[in-house]
């Protein structure tokens, strides 16, 4: 259950840093930062 878990937030995470790495401005950076300390 756990691995199940691990997995899905992972990819969860790898989505959202995608997602926010596709915007180019300084706010869409300054997000991506906060995304990737707080993972």
């Amino acid at each position: 259950m756990f691995y199940v878990n691990f997995e899905f937030f992972y990819k969860l995470k790898r989505s959202y840093l995608a997602s926010f790495h596709l915007v180019q401005n300084e706010e869409g950076r300054g997000l991506s930062i906060i995304l990737k300390m707080s993972f």
